[in-house]
């Protein structure tokens, strides 16, 4: 009877949810009401910084994951069936509590899957390969402005790009001076397509350089402080881990 009950009251609050939210895994799948209805509420929020913001205030009332190590992600979702659903359901909500910058077209598993993603591509880059002699490195922040390469943190984060090299060339003594900053993206298309794509710089964060990390595994820094923009392929691949 109970269970009945369970089921009737939350009726309403499952014809509100995307079938889409538990085609992969089923965080819904024994849940209780209340949560239920949380992501009813969560999936009918249109405006897509408001459901975040529910969803990071939620973590904060109720004791969600504020943060997970990628390899800890990375295993998680190799073996998604050995995690127990619970772990699943704080997953969901804290991947709603980061708003998405290109509209609401990927499930919050593909998200994870593609946060993942960057930190693979990061990773067998970062102190390990070097543009025209360069080494490129992790931006690190500080302690008051970190910068999260091996964790997924909840929460709307700050935008800035993602490694460097340092240029002797450049004025100045001091070596922040001769930080030259790079930001990283994923290449969907052709080379060429996305080296037009980012030429407005509004994506880069005000960096000169961009690493496009291409769909075939191969990277490219894209040299637009030149004019036509000028390609360097380096030495170096890296296969995504999930094809979204």
């Amino acid at each position: 009877m109970a269970d009945f009950e369970s089921v009737w009251k939350t009726l309403p609050a499952l014809n509100l949810i995307s079938p889409t939210v538990t085609e992969e895994i089923d965080i819904l799948k024994g849940a209780n009401p209340d949560f239920i209805d949380f992501v009813a509420e969560l999936e009918t929020t249109l405006d897509l910084e408001a459901r975040a913001k529910k969803a990071k205030d939620y973590i904060d009332a109720n004791n969600g994951i504020k943060e997970i190590k990628y390899e800890d992600l990375g295993n998680y979702l190799a073996n998604p069936n050995s995690i127990p659903l619970e772990i699943w359901r704080k997953l969901y909500v804290l991947e709603r509590s980061i708003p998405p910058r290109f509209g609401n077209k990927y499930t919050w598993v593909a998200r994870l899957k593609m946060f993942y993603n960057t930190f693979i591509r990061e990773s067998a880059i970062a102190g390990k390969v070097s543009y025209k002699g360069k080494k490129l490195y992790w931006v690190k922040g500080n302690a008051d402005n970190p910068t999260n390469h091996d964790k997924l943190v909840y929460g709307k984060g700050k935008w800035g790009p993602d490694f460097y090299f340092y240029d002797d060339s450049l004025p100045g003594d001091k070596p922040w001076q001769k930080m030259v900053k790079v930001e990283m993206k994923h290449g969907a298309a052709t080379l060429d397509s996305e080296i037009k794509k980012y030429a407005d710089n509004k994506f880069l964060y005000n960096a000169k350089y961009l690493i496009i990390a291409m769909s075939d595994g191969y990277y490219y820094t894209i040299n637009y402080n030149v004019s036509p923009a000028e390609a360097t392929k380096l030495d170096i691949t890296c296969q995504d881990a999930y094809n979204i």
